[in-house]
């Protein structure tokens, strides 16, 4: 896993947690986005972040709180949640509930960067080595190389 996810991963945890953001299907995000619940269904393909080790309600939380999750599929079985950053097709799956948000953040919703959760486990220097990090693919995605120290 890149830093840059587990960073990601970590700062969406935290944000959950620290919110206590674990809402019922029925409630909506403080932007008006809700989740539709689609029961034993898998939606594969586009996942955007996995979180290990949790609940269906965190992992629609989770997906509420990033505003670039457009769904989410939680294995039953595995209690693994998957972030997705677009919908897959429904392929119906017994140890499956999936989620797909309806509803849109409204433009210039967010101005700026959002300030991080108080991690006091995480490391000083992580906002600046994910600065770094994201300036770096930035660059390689202009020039087509693979910046420093990053591999597929």
């Amino acid at each position: 896993m890149s830093i840059l996810r587990a960073l990601r991963g970590a700062a969406v945890a935290g944000l959950v947690l620290a919110a206590g953001l674990v809402p019922a299907s029925a409630q909506q995000s403080p932007d008006g986005r809700r989740v539709e619940i689609l029961d034993r269904t898998d939606l594969p393909g586009f996942d955007s972040l996995i979180l290990r080790d949790t609940t269906r309600e965190a992992c629609e939380a989770a997906c509420l709180a990033d505003g670039t999750c457009k769904a989410f599929t939680f294995n039953t079985r595995a209690n693994w949640c998957f972030l997705k950053s677009d919908v897959g097709p429904r392929t119906p799956f017994a140890d499956a509930v999936s989620g797909r948000v309806i509803g849109t953040i409204a433009q210039g919703a967010v101005k700026g960067p959002l300030p991080l959760p108080d991690m006091p486990w995480l490391p000083e220097d992580a906002p600046r080595a994910a600065a770094l990090l994201k300036a770096g693919v930035a660059a390689g995605a202009r020039t087509g190389r693979a910046p420093d120290g990053l591999t597929a």
